[in-house]
């Protein structure tokens, strides 16, 4: 990591990805935990479910086409994205433009809040998200692209007419895209951030504010089909590792895991325990040995052996377990 003072170059949004030279991962990796190393390398595009047939969708990259006027226009924001380290400076002038409509001196400000590290889903006010678009509010939690795979799994296994919920919601991304792959399901949501509430309000979520499965109705306990959750899963004391504007800009408590990172998890294993009806499914994203750690809670709330969502590179990033019973 660069001393203070020094040029630090921006993420692109999420933990896993860092606009870090080659030569700083080899120096990275050497002297970083195995968690922060993994959440914070460039992901890759495919994550693939184990033990177990899997629909997991690829993430596909859309690059847009400016109109030939705003080529100047282009050239000259990519150039300040990319002195201030942004990884994707022309992907992201493109995204910049857009939201400023025409407008010179709005695409001005926009640029300048993107310099200093602020995540660009806040400056632009959206974010794509498993092909949808998402509204993000400044101060609400980035949807990441690599949590994609995991709500096309959750698609996958949420019936027409169903039920599932999303906990941690945050923007409320992944219930959007539950709730557009299947209409006629029905798909509630929780956070305990009342401006994230708010946000996903905006994007048409059904949420109810409060920790994990505790404000969804009683009614609906025990008849989920899917429960999927994105908690926080940092450990503490890895924190410090993650990209300098992640750090200083989104809210802590939406990264935090505790000091083994899966102080959530565990709760997030019981509150699916909690809402699922047998045969019922529960995914948690998470990384480094975090699923090994799981094993035993996961076994004592009532489910199956889980099967891993891993990388490319072999590391698990999610796990998915059906809960016993009836």
């Amino acid at each position: 990591m660069a001393e203070d003072g020094a040029s630090t170059p921006l993420s692109t949004g999420a933990p896993a990805d860092i606009g870090a030279s080659a030569a700083d991962a080899v120096e990275l990796e050497t002297h970083m935990p195995r968690l922060a190393m993994a959440l914070m390398r460039v992901a890759p595009t495919r994550l693939v479910l184990t033990r177990q047939a899997s629909h997991v969708s690829e993430t596909v990259k859309v690059t847009r086409q400016s109109p030939g006027r705003q080529r100047p226009f282009r050239s000259s924001v990519a150039s300040r994205l990319a002195e201030a380290g942004c990884v994707a400076p022309s992907e992201e002038a493109d995204e910049l433009i857009e939201a400023a409509g025409g407008d010179e001196g709005l695409l001005d400000r926009l640029v300048a809040r993107r310099v200093t590290g602020e995540p660009l889903a806040w400056v632009t006010g959206s974010v794509r998200f498993a092909g949808h678009s998402v509204v993000v509010r400044p101060g609400v939690y980035v949807p990441r692209w690599q949590s994609e795979p995991l709500a096309h799994r959750a698609v996958d296994l949420l019936p027409d007419g169903g039920l599932a919920a999303d906990l941690c919601t945050g923007s409320g991304a992944i219930a959007v895209a539950l709730a557009r792959a299947r209409p006629t399901a029905r798909v509630l949501a929780t956070d305990v951030d009342p401006d994230a509430c708010a946000c996903a309000r905006d994007n048409g979520v059904e949420v109810f504010a409060g920790h994990l499965a505790s404000p969804l109705p009683e009614a609906d306990r025990g008849h989920f089909d899917v429960v999927i959750a994105v908690v926080p899963y940092v450990p503490t004391d890895q924190l410090e590792y993650l990209p300098r504007d992640v750090c200083e800009h989104e809210p802590l408590v939406a990264l935090d895991g505790g000091p083994h990172g899966t102080r959530l998890l565990e709760q997030a294993v019981w509150a699916g325990a909690e809402l699922l009806r047998p045969g019922g499914v529960l995914l948690l994203e998470l990384g480094g040995d975090q699923a090994e750690e799981l094993a035993g809670v996961l076994t004592a709330a009532g489910f199956a052996p889980a099967s891993l969502f891993e990388d490319d590179d072999g590391d698990v990033r999610g796990i998915e377990a059906e809960k016993l019973g009836g």
